[in-house]
């Protein structure tokens, strides 16, 4: 009995971190707290890139560089426009969704595999003709998701308050992508 309550609360614990964790980095993105939570905020993201990139990146010369001109990106901009925290938190939502996207749409040029189509037939085999048009449309919806994603960011950021951009990259990006995925599975 003590295992089964140990698998439920162990996900419920990792979900209210990440929640809660986004939004302290909305609230002090909003409220101006101190300087030093900011530099903390600011350098997590970096860090955790750090720690991946010293435990599993195959090129990490270029990862290096690439954390290292984010840090400089980011030391910048905090400097000039106080808005450090803003690209700390909106380069890697922007980064992710164009990787995304790229992986996906890339599959879906003449001649090559949808990925869902792909991902499908290694774990069911030969698929029926219905079923692979049908595993290509979702691929198509997946990148259509990924294409909304960072062109909301980037209109909200231009043209909304900086508290509605944050509640979308911070607090609404995730659970977006579960409201997808439910959608494309039932």
């Amino acid at each position: 009995m003590a295992n089964r309550s140990a698998g439920f609360w162990q996900p419920v614990v990792v979900v209210v971190c990440i929640a809660g964790y986004q939004w302290l980095v909305h609230s002090v993105l909003l409220d101006g707290h101190s300087a030093a939570l900011r530099l903390a905020l600011m350098c997590l993201p970096l860090a955790a890139l750090a720690y991946w990139i010293a435990r599993r990146a195959h090129n990490q010369f270029l990862w290096w560089a690439i954390l290292v001109g984010a840090s400089l990106l980011i030391y910048v901009v905090e400097q000039k426009e106080h808005l450090g925290l803003v690209a700390a938190y909106g380069m890697p939502h922007a980064a992710i969704y164009s990787v995304l996207l790229w992986v996906f749409a890339t599959t879906l040029l003449p001649g090559g595999v949808a990925l869902v189509t792909r991902l499908a037939s290694r774990v069911h085999g030969t698929l029926p003709a219905n079923i692979e048009v049908y595993t290509r449309q979702v691929t198509v919806a997946w990148c259509v998701f990924f294409a909304a994603q960072l062109a909301v960011s980037a209109l909200l950021l231009k043209f909304s308050t900086l508290s509605t951009w944050s509640l979308f990259v911070n607090l609404l990006s995730f659970p977006l992508v579960r409201t997808a995925h439910n959608h494309v599975q039932g």
